[in-house]
């Protein structure tokens, strides 16, 4: 059975940061499904601009990112469901590393309009705990500084 778990975020951005990493327990497959990144502080900005997001996979191990929350459990959707087995953390500044990873998926929002990412099943990107773990990056820095708002959505394989 699939559960549904959110991963929220709030930084400020003035550098290539990853805004969630998550990383899988044992024999617990995750997938994301969502993410929803809003931008707080560039309301009157004159300046349009495009920010690239990225989801970079482990292939066989990650080394973690710093700087950010402290790995914590995500938040269960309904009080019924259990703890996720996964942890996350989120705002990094320093990136994780990969060894052999991959980026399945790449996108870009207005900073002006945010960006609202919903796969379909069969856009899911996942893995597992032989992977070490994914995260939601912005790889290049903003123009000027940013406060960005939002959370990545996963289903966590019970």
């Amino acid at each position: 059975m699939w559960a549904p778990y959110i991963c929220p975020f709030e930084v400020t951005i003035t550098a290539a940061a990853d805004l969630v990493e998550v990383n899988p327990a044992v024999d617990m497959p995750i997938v994301i499904s969502s993410m929803f990144i809003y931008v707080t502080s560039e309301l009157a900005e004159a300046q349009e601009e495009w920010l690239e997001v990225e989801i970079q996979r482990g292939g066989t191990a990650i080394t973690s990112g710093s700087g950010g929350s402290t790995a914590a459990s995500a938040l269960a959707t309904t009080p019924k469901l259990p703890a996720s087995g996964f942890q996350f953390e989120a705002n990094n500044t320093t990136l994780a590393t990969f060894t052999g990873g991959t980026t399945p998926w790449r996108g870009s929002f207005n900073v002006r309009a945010g960006g609202e990412f919903r796969f379909n099943p069969e856009e899911y990107v996942g893995c597992v705990d032989g992977n070490g773990g994914m995260v939601v990056r912005l790889p290049n820095a903003p123009t000027d500084s940013i406060d960005l708002k939002g959370s990545v959505h996963v289903l966590e394989w019970l």
